[in-house]
């Protein structure tokens, strides 16, 4: 009989040993979890903000020269494209748009002070 009762009592210790183990498993799994969870969001919202404010201009200006070109300029150069997203300006510096040797537009680059 006493063997028995050691049985019981080492296979309710190891029941509760394991269910112990689980409990600080799964306390301790969700706050890492919302962590990576916010620390991805978090860096998902910096690195679009880094894609709008440097890649973004860049397309734009590319697309304008393409737009231009298909619309029948022969020759297209933009030297710059900028804006301003708190003030919501845009604007092109250096532009050259010429049809068959012709200057359709020309606007040269001003020098910022």
């Amino acid at each position: 009989m006493a063997h028995k009762r050691e049985e019981k009592s080492k296979v309710q210790d190891a029941q509760v040993t394991d269910d112990q183990q689980m409990k600080e498993t799964v306390k301790t799994s969700g706050k890492p979890l919302r962590k990576r969870l916010w620390l991805w969001l978090c860096g998902s919202c910096v690195l679009l903000l880094l894609f709008v404010v440097f890649a973004l201009p860049m397309g734009v200006k590319y697309y304008l020269v393409d737009w231009l070109q298909k619309r029948g300029a022969d020759q297209v150069i933009i030297d710059r494209f900028g804006w301003n997203p708190f003030l919501g300006k845009l604007w092109l510096e250096g532009v050259d748009v010429s049809r068959d040797g012709r200057s359709l537009m020309t606007q040269r680059a001003t020098k910022r002070r």
